[in-house]
């Protein structure tokens, strides 16, 4: 999300060719090539700037480094040892590419699954999933990716990271790290490692702002305690 090639997923509408992450579905030469043609508009690593363009060209990454694609490998080294079968990556571009950015449908148990891997340091029934360092970064937000705010959602000021959402999340006077990955409309996967716990919430609010965070604050957290 600090690639500094130029895009706008968040300027405009879900229904517009403005918007980068609709754009990208009609390009001739496909999705890869729409974001790598983009020009350079800040130094890389300086500027956050949400690109589900950059989480395609990632998935390709992977594609190109082991051989399969992202649905086979997060078969392989995810999902069947977390005892997950029952998963899809929906959305194909004419040319094959998975979006990376979008689409994974998995069951709200399948969710917690990964929540609770992330909240054991990456360690599923004993065995290390996922390393110990990878979470760790995970849940440490980049330098440059603080204070930013979702729009749609009501989670104030956050940070960023490997491809988790990230804050400290206040109450009582006590503070409390969190850190999510999270999709449109409301699904997101959370993980409090001070309360040993994690959340889940599953959503439809395609066309109205996401409230989960007021959940939390008003219910989830208060019954921790």
């Amino acid at each position: 999300m600090t690639s500094g090639l130029e895009w706008d997923e968040w300027g405009a509408s879900n229904d517009s060719l403005d918007n980068d992450a609709i754009g990208l579905w009609f390009y001739p030469a496909g999705p890869i090539a729409f974001l790598l043609e983009r020009p350079l508009v800040a130094e890389p690593g300086t500027r956050f700037t949400y690109n589900g363009g950059g989480m395609d060209v990632l998935g390709e990454i992977i594609k190109n480094a082991t051989g399969m694609n992202l649905e086979a490998f997060s078969g392989r080294y995810l999902f069947e040892p977390l005892g997950i079968d029952n998963f899809n990556w929906g959305n194909r571009f004419e040319n094959g590419v998975i979006d990376a950015a979008s689409g994974l449908k998995i069951t709200p148990r399948d969710m917690a699954k990964i929540s609770v891997t992330f909240l054991n340091q990456g360690v599923w029934n004993g065995e290390q999933i996922i390393s110990e360092q990878w979470v760790k970064r995970s849940a440490t937000p980049f330098p440059s990716n603080h204070g930013i705010n979702i729009p749609g959602e009501d989670s104030g000021r956050i940070g960023y990271s490997y491809s988790w959402w990230t804050k400290q999340y206040s109450d009582s006077g006590k503070t409390i790290n969190m850190f999510w990955a999270g999709g449109w409309g409301g699904q997101k996967i959370m993980v409090f490692p001070e309360l040993n716990s994690v959340v889940v919430f599953t959503g439809g609010n395609w066309l109205s702002e996401v409230q989960t965070f007021k959940f939390l604050k008003n219910f989830i957290i208060p019954a921790f305690d």
